[in-house]
Formats: C-alpha cells, sequence, structure tokens
C-alpha cells in the first residue's frame, strides 16, 4: 500500500510545529472535526492504516476483531507510553489499566468493517498544489463544453425535423413464426 501521504503529513506537522493536542486530534479524530479540510483526513490514516487481509477462505469477522485489538493496542502504546495487551484478557492489580477500561476503549475504536476488497489502497484522493491547479484547469474546460453541448445544435434539429417528417409512419410490426423447417 502507498501510505506516503500520511507519512508527509507527520513531517510537515512537525515542520509546522503542531501543537500536540492537535496533533492528536487530527490523527484520532481528524474525520470527526466540523468541516476537516484535506489535512485532517490524511491524518486519519493513523487508524485507517490497518491490517489488511484478501485472503480467501478466511474470517472477515474475526480478522476485523483483529484489527480493531491492533488499533487499540497501537493507540495506547503511542499516546500513552504503555502497553495494554494484557488487559484484554484480565486485569492485574498492579497494572495501571483494567479490562473494563480496555474494552471502553475498544468500543470507541470499533467502528469499522473490513470490505474484504483486493486493493486495499487508500481510498482518499489527495493532490499536490500543482494537480489541485491542473485539475481547477480541467475542471473549467469540463465546465466550458457542458455549456457548449447543454442546447442541440440548431443544424442537429433541422435536420431531426427533416428526418422526422419523412419517417414512415405505418409500422406495424408482426412477431415472425416459422413457417417451415429445413436442413442445410
Amino acid at each position: 500500500r502507498e501510505i506516503w501521504g500520511y507519512r508527509d503529513w507527520v513531517i510537515g506537522a512537525i515542520n509546522r510545529n503542531l501543537p500536540f493536542d492537535r496533533f492528536t486530534i487530527e490523527q484520532i479524530a481528524g474525520d470527526l472535526l466540523p468541516n476537516p479540510g484535506e489535512d485532517q483526513l490524511i491524518a486519519t490514516a493513523f487508524h485507517r492504516n490497518t491490517m489488511t487481509q484478501n485472503e480467501g477462505g478466511t474470517s472477515d469477522e474475526e480478522f476485523r476483531v483483529a484489527a480493531v485489538v491492533d488499533r487499540v493496542n497501537t493507540t495506547m502504546a503511542v499516546w500513552m507510553g504503555t502497553t495494554m495487551a494484557c488487559a484484554q484478557c484480565h486485569t492485574h492489580k498492579y497494572d495501571p489499566i483494567t479490562q473494563h477500561e480496555y474494552f471502553s476503549i475498544y468500543a470507541m475504536l470499533n467502528q469499522s468493517a473490513d470490505a474484504d476488497r483486493k486493493d486495499e489502497t487508500p481510498v482518499h484522493s489527495f493532490f499536490t498544489e500543482g494537480q489541485r491547479a491542473k485539475k481547477s484547469e480541467l475542471e473549467k474546460e469540463i465546465s466550458s463544453m457542458e455549456k457548449r453541448f447543454a442546447s442541440p445544435d440548431p443544424a442537429w434539429l433541422g435536420g431531426l425535423s427533416k428526418w422526422d417528417a419523412e419517417f414512415p409512419r405505418d409500422l406495424r410490426w408482426e412477431t415472425p413464426k416459422p413457417d417451415k423447417v429445413a436442413m442445410t
């Protein structure tokens, strides 16, 4: 998979000195912010860049659950600086995270489905400044062409009227029925 857009976002965020709280929010819930921008959608690749599986014969639900467990463990390791895989099975009296807390986080992140697509490339399209300019130019060109073809060509309409006037109106149709059998 190509995930360079997310990598570039992380480097750009660090270079822009993006505050850590904003850095965190955009990666965990950038798509849930009011009117998210392209950068915020790209930032969510932290969770969207998950394990994938497209082998035949695998259980989609089993693999989806494994991906959510991975998402929980990765999120906690990155943002809390702790592992919590033990809490998936039981609560230790000396561990900072209980099994209940583990599954509370699991429930929050359990909002996805494994589409079982053959191609697991990112589905969000984003463009460089140059590509955006070219896209805008092409959209204007398309709009101009659509306006040009919005109403029919008068010459074509004239020809259509002539064709319609000459078209025979008595069109009786009969379903053909076989009337002989022959061998060739």
